[in-house]
């Protein structure tokens, strides 16, 4: 589900920076960061949990 996240607020980023609407361009922008960074910290955890079994 977070990857297919990833996907639609970066087809939203690029659809706001085609319109130029820059408030949207911001918040898809901002949503796009903090669903990158829990990616990054899903990633971590499971590579911790599977090196410790």
């Amino acid at each position: 589900m977070l990857n297919i996240g990833l996907i639609l607020m970066g087809l939203a980023v690029w659809a706001a920076y085609r319109l130029a609407d820059y408030t949207i361009l911001a918040i898809t922008v901002a949503i796009f960061i903090v669903l990158v960074w829990l990616k990054i910290r899903l990633l971590k955890q499971v590579r911790q949990f599977t090196k410790d079994s």
